[in-house]
């Protein structure tokens, strides 16, 4: 038998030797081969040099790639052009490392490249070269990984990388090449056409690197050449690949360092670290690293739940996602379950309170999570402060939870500071600016009010109170204020409401309370008709009878009441339909009327406002 593959092997390098001899003058005379832990770009730099070409436009025009960078990994549209380079280059494509360099095993998207077999983000290759002198000046390759942007160092070694030229300060390109231990922009000064400046004698600092096993083990999800861990994750992501992990410990160590974006740069080393350590003890070790984000910064800094949030990340994969929702859940139940044994040991005045705390018990008890959004409704459901403040406003209560995680109601952090974060960087409360924000007057002629404006022009949601109300602090609105004990948004007047622009971005957005089911009560505030309208809505099908924010968006999507149809006339310049009714009746527009409402097409009343007067 193993003489049968030896020949094997000897027939397969006859084969491969004589394909490289029909091809001579397409191909480099020299052939190479890969090292463990070599890209393809990095050997196709080294077999630039090594057979003599200064410049690699010579490979690129060979294999007709389209630029050297593409060579780095592969992409949707790369396949072909890599298997010429290989074929250029004179690598056997029977080898194992080859084979996972050209795998194709799907991409998740364009912004994804294929790395050894691996799905990375295109943003983590680094556009220019970056080494190792150190390793360089001890081995005949560079490293792939050393091309990774989230890795400052080399993680054998700890060397940190080398992107420039000491020496003329330039950073360190694919294009030209004196060999791989040079400069490519620094000749020799008595030879032009050898390298002046070798960057193995400038070696770089190595980086404190306190948990070794951390590193490790990123090596180990990212480096072909690494040795594996040894270690088995926890069941959670022990049947994770290798790309899932590996884009869920950059994504914990990017927040860890405070950034936006999960390149560009890179990472701290202690983040790192503490990213992969999450991971290696997970579950737990993830929810201390949470916990203790939690206590550094403050309840108002939209950082401070970065990680709860963490699920929502789109560059992470379903998998990944799906189980960060599921301990987001779990951590969100035991601080519910710590408001409620809190509440137990100290005496709560107000019966409806204590009411709330003994419904969050039996919530968070259950074999449900409770989500946050509804959580928080119910407590404020409860407090007479928050009710207090939905009367001032003009709102439904559930919409408050939008209006604090917004940074507009700072005063109800006390309540809901177990529960929910507040995601703005700018805190200010909305109700001690009234004040400065309006003036007082009387009703104007053609006036309408906020309200009406708010409640004709766009979909009905928490979130949509959010971008209105902000657009009064920057300046973008503006108002009177009317004499009366109504709600704010009944008595603030908007004198020229037809430029009214605000909510056209939040047709598409969404908010955890429109899954929180409403009251009549808080449905008849939202659409400003009494809870007998309500109920008619119900009975005839248009509302389902525990119907949510969402069922009311729909609502909202389909039907418009007859006052409604008279305030969008006004904002469209239509003077003709300040009395609708009769107009209306004319028209065929969908008509659904009962003892205590009438109703009428939304698409059916656009296409009416559109007509033109002549």
């Amino acid at each position: 038998m193993p003489e049968i593959n030896e020949r094997g092997n000897g027939l397969s390098s006859a084969k491969h030797f004589e394909e490289r001899a029909r091809a001579t003058g397409s191909v480099l005379a020299l052939s190479s081969d890969i090292s463990p832990g070599e890209g393809l770009r990095e050997a196709a730099y080294r077999a630039s040099g090594r057979n003599a070409f200064r410049n690699t436009d010579i490979l690129i025009e060979l294999s007709r790639a389209r630029s050297f960078r593409s060579l780095a990994s592969v992409n949707e549209g790369a396949i072909e052009e890599l298997d010429r380079l290989i074929d250029v280059l004179g690598i056997r494509k029977e080898a194992q490392q080859v084979q996972a360099l050209l795998s194709n095993g799907g991409f998740p998207g364009k912004d994804w490249v294929r790395y050894f077999g691996l799905n990375i983000r295109r943003g983590h290759l680094a556009k220019g070269r970056r080494v190792a002198p150190r390793s360089l000046g001890k081995q005949d390759h560079q490293e792939a990984v050393w091309s990774l942007r989230p890795f400052g160092f080399d993680l054998k070694t700890k060397e940190t990388l080398l992107d420039h030229c000491p020496a003329c300060l330039h950073g360190l390109g694919w294009r030209r090449t004196f060999g791989l231990a040079y400069c490519d922009r620094c000749p020799a000064a008595d030879d032009p056409y050898r390298g002046g400046v070798y960057l193995p004698d400038f070696p770089q600092p190595l980086v404190d690197v306190a948990d070794e096993e951390a590193i490790a083990f990123e090596a180990s999800l990212i480096d072909p050449a690494a040795p594996p861990l040894g270690r088995l994750l926890h069941g959670d992501l022990a049947d994770k690949g290798p790309s899932e992990v590996f884009q869920l410990s950059i994504e914990i160590a990017t927040r860890l360092d405070g950034r936006r974006a999960g390149w560009g740069s890179a990472l701290g080393t202690p983040s790192i670290e503490k990213a992969a350590r999450a991971i290696l003890e997970w579950p737990k070790g993830f929810d201390e690293l949470i916990d203790s984000q939690r206590e550094g910064f403050s309840s108002d800094d939209s950082r401070s739940d970065a990680f709860e949030r963490l699920h929502l990340e789109p560059k992470l994969s379903r998998n990944i996602r799906t189980i960060l929702k599921e301990r987001s859940d779990r951590r969100l139940q035991g601080r519910v379950r710590g408001l409620v044994c809190a509440s137990a040991n100290r005496v709560v005045r107000s019966a409806p309170m204590k009411r709330a705390i003994a419904e969050l018990g039996v919530l968070v008890n259950g074999k449900d999570v409770i989500p946050s959004a509804e959580a928080a409704v119910l407590l404020l459901r409860r407090s007479r402060e928050a009710k207090r403040i939905a009367e001032e406003l003009g709102i439904p209560v559930p919409y408050l939870v939008d209006l604090f995680e917004a940074g507009l109601l700072p005063e109800l952090r006390s309540l809901l500071d177990e529960i929910l974060t507040i995601r703005s960087d700018e805190v200010v409360s909305f109700l001690d600016k009234v004040g400065a924000l309006f003036e007082r007057g009387g009703a104007r002629e053609g006036g309408i009010t906020l309200w009406s404006v708010a409640f004709a022009s766009a979909k009905l949601s928490g979130l949509r109170w959010v971008e209105i109300f902000r657009s009064f602090l920057a300046g973008r609105l503006h108002a009177e204020l009317l004499p009366g004990r109504r709600a704010l948004v009944q008595r603030l007047q908007l004198a020229d409401a037809r430029n009214f622009g605000v909510g056209c971005s939040l047709q598409a957005a969404v908010s955890p309370v429109d899954e929180v089911s409403l009251t009549q009560g808080e449905i008849s505030e939202a659409i400003g008709k009494c809870r007998r309208v309500v109920g008619d809505l119900i009975l005839q099908g248009v509302l389902p009878l525990n119907a949510t924010g969402r069922d009311l968006a729909d609502f909202r999507q389909q039907w418009m009441f007859t006052t409604e149809v008279r305030d969008l006339a006004i904002l469209n310049g239509r003077g003709d339909l300040v009395k609708p009714r009769p107009v209306l009746a004319a028209s065929k527009v969908q008509h659904l009327v009962t003892k205590s409402l009438s109703l009428w097409s939304r698409t059916g009343v656009t296409e009416l406002l559109s007509v033109p007067v002549f």
